[in-house]
């Protein structure tokens, strides 16, 4: 992952996400679904090396944030929102969250793939990226 992180839990307004993934670091926890996922029918990780994302606005809840903004995946870019965690421990801190993306709406047509794909998301960051 590579990116720019602007998190500051007083100043959500000024805060921002705009990070991208290299597709061959996806890990689904199953070394031959890690391959087909790089095949050319679903992420096609040849022509399509990188998933990015930009937020447009981040909210805080009782227990949680929700950020929105713009996923992109094999050039179609879609707005979504999810919500997620922020963990800080005494320097450092980790981002968490759990959402699901339509597969179709970004043209990734494997089958025997379930249409709505869970998203984890675990995301370490060091002191000097977050306040």
């Amino acid at each position: 992952m590579k990116g720019t992180i602007h998190f500051d839990t007083t100043k959500l307004a000024e805060s921002k996400f705009d990070v991208t993934v290299e597709v061959k670091t996806i890990d689904t926890g199953i070394g031959i679904k890690n391959k087909h996922a790089l095949a050319e029918d679903f992420f096609d990780a040849e022509h399509y090396p990188e998933i990015h994302f930009t937020s447009s606005n981040i909210t805080k809840s009782d227990t949680a944030f929700t950020v929105t903004g713009f996923l992109t995946i094999k050039d179609i870019s879609k707005a979504i929102s999810f919500p997620f965690m922020f963990e800080q421990t005494s320097r450092d801190g980790v981002f968490k969250g759990v959402f699901e993306i339509n597969r179709k709406d970004f043209n990734l047509a494997k089958k025997g793939v379930g249409e709505l794909v869970k998203v984890e998301l675990n995301v370490p960051v060091k002191h000097d990226m977050i306040r």
